[in-house]
């Protein structure tokens, strides 16, 4: 849907569209890859962050993006990576 309503009617090299692969079963698996592609792309030191232009988030199914909410397994992260 992003592509036929919007990155398909910009001049924006395929190599710089970072896609999270959420169809698949383990989300482990997934973010490890996207967070090795990122650190890759940008060439990151260890600890640092990446800089993007734009970042186009998902709708969840009740409506919200990106929220962490009294009860969910967000709120326990001990990390910031």
């Amino acid at each position: 849907m992003v592509n036929e309503a919007l990155l398909s009617k910009v001049p924006v090299p395929p190599e710089n569209i970072f896609r999270v692969r959420a169809e698949e079963s383990n989300a482990e698996v997934v973010a490890q890859e996207y967070e090795k592609a990122i650190r890759d792309c940008f060439q990151l030191t260890p600890g640092a962050f990446p800089r993007f232009d734009l970042i186009l988030l998902g709708l969840g199914p009740d409506g919200h993006t990106a929220s962490l909410f009294p009860g969910s397994a967000g709120l326990n992260e001990p990390s910031e990576s």
